[in-house]
């Protein structure tokens, strides 16, 4: 009986719960129903899961919405700022011979070009107009001579010989655009009559009056118009123009050419009948017009989703306008006027370089969401762990407890989907209006509607199911693990130290830093994600990869996981410190995090990633704004630079512009600069070199210098010049000059401190050699870029035009320095004032550089803007979901352990020792998560941030040769957020207990005490 009754007893051991598919629907509902009653006692924990699973799919849906954004508003910016003639399109075709009838196949072909090769909504608007080929000169005005008197005082100061530029324009379209000051435009005449025209007020021809204009290939060509009016344009600069001029200028005494040109406009219909010439001979030239088909873009049509497409047209009628028009009623030529191709396309690659570096840091972000939601979800499971393991003891399948949590996760998940894109676009119009400056959303109205209509829903969706999916799959893996055990095996779990987690069991953390590495390994090979996404653009590269484009969010995951990999030896030492002291709450809350330590390596990875987080983005924005100091002042040398136009050399002196410059407001110093090159030999193998004098006397207190251009400083290096200057006889073989060579040209030539080396300068005829010697090295020079493949070198300006002076070396005379630098105050009066002088045509200034104006441009770039704000918004999130995080591990912790209180209490401990003993436990907490987020941010800062920190201007020739940016901590800003996060930490600690004391800890002592 005995053996019977024990093989009843084991017999349950041996049932197996059926699969899934084979539980019916009563036990499906039943789970439905277990997970309603768990979610209404949980819903603190729940509330927290929902909150994590939104700010993950809000960060993850963010990157694309942003992007699109900011693409479309600098798509909108840069054709509201572009020339009308780069922004329209428009198409000239010239008919020769003409004849009365043959545009209006033309227009027909135009039409259906227009339409075929464009969306219908590309255009707000289409028109064209008709200028005649040759030019027609005045014959006589009201039937007298040009030259007589009568004709003077009926068109005072007309000038002899000037010329009429015929033309028509479709009035229905150009009225609005047009100012009448006498009269009436054009209308259609009677057969016979004179046609009607329109003059513009520089000839002073009034209405009513006859002009005789004769053709000015063929004089015997002759026509008679009648004036009806007398107009200009309301605005010359109106688009409606497409850059076409109505101004009439005239020669400056006693110059006579190039001759005013008038332009008179005609009717249609009076155009075409009155120039249909035939000729009167086979050998009579007749007489061509050129029609201007004019389409407007519009520019809220060109998005970042077409914008491909666009180009892509563009290019192709360019290619096909000869196929589809030539020949069309006489066409003899036919050519395409617009830049809107490049435009397109220089956006596209702008598109390259803001989409993944973006992807990259939302995915940082949406990373630590995850984490907030495994923790919060490993919080639900746990505080309700008892509830399961009775539940499961009771009869109910792991397969009802799934159901159960899956319904939760389900609603959760659902309940993001709908929020989160709605928050990512919400965040995105965030970024852009904060962070992005106006004059890069100038022309797009960042109105609800417009966002709404140009938010990228598709491509959020997926980001946005992915995020959504996980945040159900860690609700899932968590109530899977908490529902294999009864109460048997969760009572033993209670008592027993957490296994590791199996990523520190199968050294899966190393594996993922290895990857990681590898990672780095081919970004180093390839350079920055903007410029792999910039030879991608241009067919160089191949473009991403997976994990190149994780690369710098994975680093965050392996430092943290290398943390918690360190984590016990941490809590050993602290124990043993701790036991070291007369108090046991020390060792007791050592213990404790010991046994617990799954949750103690959730939260100690939530906080370190919040504080790694928050200082790696206070570390970014300053390390951008530090990168675009450096390179705007790499790219000026100084303050400002001025170029000399090239063209005047051997016109005249420029060493007076020294002086010049100096006198002008809010100048400090000037120093000049010659900028030439020269050739490695007089061969078919010879390279060319840049080079660049240098004045050593004052070069040092002009220039922009880093410490890293060079070993030596920068006044050691113009010493060595100063040192070695030669004088007229500079440049000769007993007399080298002085040379400070960059590392390319060093191992070009295999050239040393002290190697001797000539080079022969443009400026010869004869290709005569200079000599040099090398007197320092350098890795970087202000304005100098390696636009050869030998590289570049620094002289002495005064040896270098000496040794020019000489007339066997230079073929013609050099006028002095080309270049000037200058040490400015940030006085934007002066500037303005100094802007105003350096354009009298004296200095002959060909173009300035203003080192502060390119740094501002550079810092408000769309993609530092996008990833400073996502970082900055990461950073508040990251906070807002520790401190919800902690408290509720708190909260939790308390009411959990009241059992273990009672005991304590009962073996004689006070309230205020097990009070104690719990904020040590979040204490050990808060310190140990983030000593680990000041490591991971300087690991983040050290290993991900050349990658990501750089405005686009890095990526625009030539600035391609900057030297890399160097890290710039934010110290005084990193320290106000770390007071922050322990005053937060603090507030965290207050509301934990009086949780406890309020909950879970005075019923423990309550029970102890009975």
């Amino acid at each position: 009986m005995a053996r019977r009754a024990e093989t009843t007893e084991r017999a349950p051991e041996t049932w197996k719960e059926p699969p899934v598919w084979q539980i019916g629907s009563a036990g499906l509902l039943s789970g439905v129903r277990l997970g309603l009653r768990s979610a209404w006692r949980g819903w603190r924990q729940l509330s927290a899961v929902a909150l994590g699973m939104i700010i993950t799919v809000t960060l993850l849906s963010v990157a694309p919405i942003y992007t699109t954004l900011v693409s479309n508003t600098q798509i909108a910016a840069e054709l509201a700022s572009a020339p009308s003639t780069d922004r329209n399109l428009e198409v000239a075709a010239r008919v020769a011979p003409f004849w009365q009838g043959n545009l209006d196949g033309l227009d027909s072909v135009m039409t259906d070009v227009r339409r075929q090769s464009f969306p219908p909504n590309l255009f707000s608007a289409t028109t064209e107009y008709i200028e005649c080929d040759q030019t027609f000169n005045m014959a006589k005005v009201n039937g007298y001579g040009i030259g007589s008197k009568q004709a003077q005082a009926l068109l005072p100061g007309y000038p002899g010989g000037g010329q009429l530029d015929l033309l028509t324009y479709s009035y229905t379209d150009a009225a609005p655009h047009m100012t009448l000051y006498a009269g009436r435009l054009p209308q259609p005449t009677p057969h016979g009559a004179p046609p009607e025209v329109a003059v513009t007020p520089k000839l002073n021809a009034k209405p009513g009056e006859l002009l005789t204009i004769a053709d000015g290939v063929n004089t015997k060509r002759t026509l008679v118009v009648k004036v009806v009016g007398v107009w200009y344009p309301k605005d010359e600069f109106d688009p409606f123009w497409n850059g076409r001029g109505f101004q009439t200028v005239f020669p400056t005494p006693p110059a006579t050419t190039p001759p005013p040109v008038f332009p008179v406009l005609f009717d249609r219909a009076a155009f075409e009948q009155t120039l249909s010439f035939k000729p009167a001979s086979p050998g009579e030239p007749a007489i061509g017009l050129t029609a201007h088909y004019v389409w407007f873009v519009n520019a809220s049509a060109v998005t970042a989703d077409n914008v491909s497409e666009i180009a892509t047209d563009v290019k192709e009628l360019r290619n096909g306008l000869n196929g589809n028009v030539l020949g069309a009623g006489g066409v003899r030529g036919v050519s395409l006027t617009t830049r809107l191709g490049d435009i397109l396309s220089q956006g596209q690659t702008l598109f390259g370089l803001l989409r993944l570096p973006l992807y990259s840091v939302a995915a940082q972000l949406a990373l630590m969401a995850l984490l907030f939601v495994m923790t919060m979800a490993g919080m639900l499971i746990e505080s309700q762990g008892g509830v399961i393991a009775t539940l499961r003891s009771r009869g109910a399948s792991m397969t009802q407890m799934l159901v159960g949590y899956i319904a939760q996760g389900a609603g959760l998940a659902a309940l993001a989907l709908v929020v989160g894109p709605l928050l990512a676009m919400a965040l995105g119009l965030f970024v852009i209006i904060t962070f992005v400056p106006a004059s890069h959303i100038a022309g797009f109205t960042l109105t609800p509607e417009a966002v709404l209509r140009e938010a990228p829903w598709r491509q959020a969706l997926q980001p946005a199911l992915l995020g959504a999916g996980l945040g159900l799959l860690a609700v899932i893996v968590s109530a899977w693990q908490a529902s294999r055990t009864d109460v048997l095996a969760y009572r033993r779990r209670q008592g027993r130290m957490d296994r590791p987690p199996f990523w520190q069991r199968y050294y899966l953390d190393l594996a993922l830093a290895a990857l990681v590495i590898a990672g780095y390994l081919q970004l180093a090979s390839f350079g920055a994600l903007g410029t792999r996404a910039l030879l991608a653009s241009v067919g160089a590269a191949s473009g991403f990869d997976l994990v190149q484009t994780l690369t710098p969010a994975l680093t965050m995951v392996v430092g943290a996981l290398l943390i918690l990999r360190a984590s016990p030896w941490l809590l050993r030492l602290g124990a043993w410190i701790a036991g070291r002291g007369r108090r046991a709450t020390g060792m007791l809350a050592f213990s404790q995090l010991a046994r617990a330590s799954g949750m103690f390596n959730r939260l100690t990875l939530l906080l370190a990633l919040s504080v790694g987080v928050g200082l790696f983005a206070l570390t970014f924005q300053t390390t951008v704004a530090r990168s675009s100091l450096d390179e705007a002042y790499y790219l000026t040398g100084a303050d400002e630079r001025v170029v000399i136009k090239p063209e005047e050399e051997g016109t005249q002196t420029t060493e007076p512009y020294r002086a010049a410059f100096a006198k002008m407001p809010g100048v400090r110093a000037v120093t000049p600069l010659y900028r030439s090159y020269g050739l490695t030999s007089s061969d078919l193998d010879s390279q060319n070199v840049d080079m660049v004098g240098v004045d050593p006397g004052d070069f040092a207190r002009v220039a922009a210098w880093r410490p890293d251009y060079a070993a030596q400083s920068l006044p050691a290096l113009m010493a060595a010049l100063k040192g070695s200057e030669q004088g007229k006889s500079a440049g000769d073989t007993e007399h080298p000059m002085g040379a400070l060579v960059n590392s390319t040209l060093a191992q070009a030539l295999s050239l040393h401190v002290g190697s001797k080396f000539a080079l022969a300068p443009r400026e010869s005829l004869t290709s005569h050699p200079i000599q040099f010697i090398v007197v320092g090295m350098i890795a970087d020079f202000p304005t100098m870029y390696n636009n050869y493949p030998d590289g570049y070198m620094v002289t002495d300006i005064n040896d270098y035009l000496a040794a020019l002076a000489n007339p066997y070396l230079a073929g013609y005379p050099i006028n002095g320095p080309n270049e000037f630098l200058l040490t400015t105050t940030p006085d934007a009066k002066a500037a303005a004032a100094r802007a105003t002088a350096l354009t009298d045509p004296n200095f002959y200034v060909d173009s300035t550089l203003d080192a502060r104006q390119l740094a501002a441009a550079y810092q408000s770039d769309p993609l530092a803007a996008g990833m400073t704000g996502l970082l900055l918004a990461g950073t508040a999130l990251a906070a807002l979901m520790a401190l919800v995080a902690l408290v509720s591990q708190a909260g939790m912790a308390a009411r959990q352990r009241a059992t273990q209180f009672a005991v304590l209490r009962t073996l004689g401990m006070g309230d205020s020792q097990l009070l104690r003993m719990l904020l040590s436990e979040q204490t050990v907490i808060y310190i140990t998560g983030a000593l680990g987020g000041i490591a991971l941010s300087a690991l983040l800062a050290a290993a991900a941030l050349p990658f990501l920190a750089f405005s686009s201007a890095s990526y625009q020739p030539p600035e391609l040769g900057v030297p890399a940016p160097r890290l710039a901590v934010n110290l005084n800003g990193s320290v106000v957020f770390l007071l922050a996060l322990f005053a937060m930490f603090a507030l965290a600690l207050a509301i934990a207990g009086l949780v406890a004391r309020s909950s879970g800890l005075g019923q423990a002592l309550r029970v102890g005490e009975d």
